[in-house]
């Protein structure tokens, strides 16, 4: 049998191709997560998918969220809630650019729900007056989806 499997060119050795094999699958895959994208590089969001936080008044901060590219969730649109209220509607590539008063605020994402539904990702911004912070959306290579903090500018 041993003999058989060799000449048909499968491996029985006790490495075997196994490792070759699950080293290939996950540089594919990794390849399927999303990638970092600037927000100079984004487009974006038209204005009839932005819903609040967009008067530049007084000494606002300002919260720019940029959704990454790549294959990963890029049929779902995201969600932004800033404090409990629906912001925006992200789709890849997109950026958007929210003004808030100083102090300190939930940042939150969510899937819309139908096949790309979950449940909310927060994290919590202290803003400065005339403060910038930049946040961005990610989806995993298990297509979880991420909201962070980000130095991409």
């Amino acid at each position: 049998m041993l003999a058989e499997n060799h000449k048909a060119g499968v491996s029985m050795g006790k490495r075997g191709s196994f490792p070759a094999v699950a080293m290939a699958a996950s540089i594919l895959l990794s390849g399927c997560a999303t990638s970092a994208m600037s927000p100079r590089d984004a487009s974006s969001i038209p204005d009839d998918r932005l819903y609040a936080f967009q008067q530049q008044t007084g000494d606002k901060g300002v919260v720019t969220v940029t959704r990454d590219s790549g294959i990963r969730g890029s049929m779902c649109s995201v969600d932004i809630l800033i404090d409990g209220t629906k912001a925006g509607t992200f789709s890849a590539e997109e950026t958007a650019r929210f003004y808030v008063e100083p102090g300190e605020h939930i940042i939150g994402a969510t899937l819309p729900g139908g096949i790309c539904s979950g449940g909310v990702k927060e994290v919590s911004a202290e803003v400065g007056a005339d403060e910038r912070k930049y946040f961005r959306i990610s989806f995993s290579v298990s297509s979880e989806l991420i909201l962070q903090a980000t130095a991409t500018k």
